[in-house]
């Protein structure tokens, strides 16, 4: 994990400190860091084809000296999570994902809520505005962010979008050209950066 200063706004050139860390299990792919807000325990959500896991640290633990162990503390987060926030005052978590964005209780990491998503090229990042609504974006070069609400519990809510289980086989592959396209990207954004 990389800690820096915040930059403000404009171009800034900073410096980073690096904490070493690794997952119970061992390495996974991982694209979503929340900081839960009363505690600010630090969880790393996986992102798997079907179904994720949750990962959690204390702030505290983390050493530049030693590895950081991150425990499991949940299996059940939804399938190709790419970003995640925790609502204002700690009761919910937003997932996003290519095809959805579930809200998920942290109490018990079970989704109590789904919606799908306005037209993005490539659903990448959400942030909460308020307790009820969010700003979801796509990757890229000045993306637009679009707001939108935060599903409601599926009791309570009208019939929502949720992703199959598992994808169909049209949605498989286009799951899979997004998954192909990312690792060019992140190939790419190596091959330019420089070496340490």
């Amino acid at each position: 994990l990389l800690q820096i200063a915040e930059p403000g706004r404009g171009n800034r050139s900073v410096s980073a400190k690096q904490f070493k860390i690794e997952l119970q299990g061992g390495p996974a792919d991982v694209e979503t860091l929340l900081i839960e807000p009363t505690s600010g325990t630090l969880q790393l959500v996986t992102k798997g084809i079907f179904a994720g896991s949750v990962f959690a640290a204390k702030i505290g633990d983390l050493r530049t000296d030693r590895v950081t162990t991150f425990e499991q503390i949940a299996d059940s987060a939804p399938g190709l999570v790419t970003d995640g926030a925790y609502s204002p005052d700690g009761s919910n978590v937003a997932l996003l994902t290519y095809v959805s964005l579930v809200t998920v209780d942290p109490k018990t990491w079970q989704s109590v809520g789904s919606q799908a998503l306005p037209e993005l090229s490539q659903p990448e990042t959400v942030d909460f505005l308020t307790q009820t609504r969010l700003l979801v974006g796509s990757e890229g070069a000045n993306p637009a962010l679009t707001e939108v609400a935060l599903a409601p519990p599926a009791d309570t809510a009208e019939p929502v979008a949720t992703p199959p289980s598992k994808p169909e086989p049209n949605q498989l592959s286009q799951l899979n050209r997004r998954l192909r396209r990312k690792r060019l990207t992140q190939q790419r954004r190596k091959s330019r950066s420089p070496r340490w």
